[in-house]
């Protein structure tokens, strides 16, 4: 996993899971979430993303179990003709909202395809990363839970205790190295987004070890204020500028 997933699809971190029997909010047992993501400083399209979650107990045992989410990233206008981008996520959880497998394909134009898997061994307390057909590397957590930034995405937006002033701390798989991650929540907010005016939380999620997402704010993702926890926006500085990602439409 890239740390551009982390920034704009994660972000939707808004991080991270799977609604357990006991959990009130988050996503719905089905959902799909639309954004465009453009660049701050001008007014020109960079992107589109996806985000699909569904509760499922018919994947096969192999794959995990209890959901599914599918996030896909492509490239629009001058970025797609400079840098084609179409990059596929999928991940399979527990109904416990921890991650099992997750698979990255990332098609980038001037680079050969790459697909990455992760399996999270958590009895054992690893995670075998996989890239293409190369021998697995294996990476040790056993001191504490990992999961991808998606599923961390949809933990997040399920937390009945999410509410400004909470910080707290997760791990998510970054390349082949396990990465921290400090969030914290900011104060309520009314916000005007495409898809209508909400009271939102801003969550500020920090990596120390990164060179980009160090500082709060480097990285903002807005939650609404409700049941849902629909991530309305995202904002995330990059190596050269900032960007934006706007929820567009989602259903239900």
């Amino acid at each position: 996993m890239t740390l551009g997933w982390l920034l704009i699809l994660s972000a939707v971190i808004g991080c991270s899971s799977a609604q357990g029997a006991e959990q009130a909010v988050g996503a719905a047992a089905e959902e799909r979430l639309v954004f465009n993501i453009s660049w701050t400083h001008l007014p020109v399209p960079a992107g589109e993303a996806t985000l699909e979650y569904q509760h499922t107990d018919t994947e096969p045992q192999q794959r995990g179990g209890d959901y599914q989410i599918r996030g896909t990233l492509r490239g629009l206008g001058l970025v797609q003709t400079l840098y084609r981008i179409n990059d596929l996520f999928l991940t399979y959880g527990t109904g416990h909202g921890r991650a099992m497998l997750t698979d990255v394909h990332i098609k980038r134009q001037g680079h050969r395809n790459k697909r990455t898997e992760y399996r999270f061994r958590r009895q054992e307390g690893v995670v075998v990363r996989t890239v293409d057909e190369q021998e697995p590397t294996t990476m040790e957590v056993a001191e504490f839970q990992v999961d991808d930034p998606l599923t961390l995405l949809y933990r997040v937006r399920s937390l009945a205790q999410l509410q400004p002033g909470l910080q707290f701390d997760e791990h998510i798989v970054d390349g082949d190295k396990i990465a921290s991650v400090h969030l914290s929540v900011g104060e309520r907010e009314k916000r005007l987004t495409p898809v209508g005016q909400f009271e939102v939380m801003p969550v500020y999620p920090q990596l120390p070890d990164s060179k980009l997402l160090r500082h709060k704010g480097d990285l903002t993702v807005w939650l609404t204020d409700d049941d849902r926890r629909l991530p309305v926006r995202i904002e995330s500085k990059v190596k050269i500028g900032a960007i934006a990602v706007d929820l567009v439409a989602h259903h239900p």
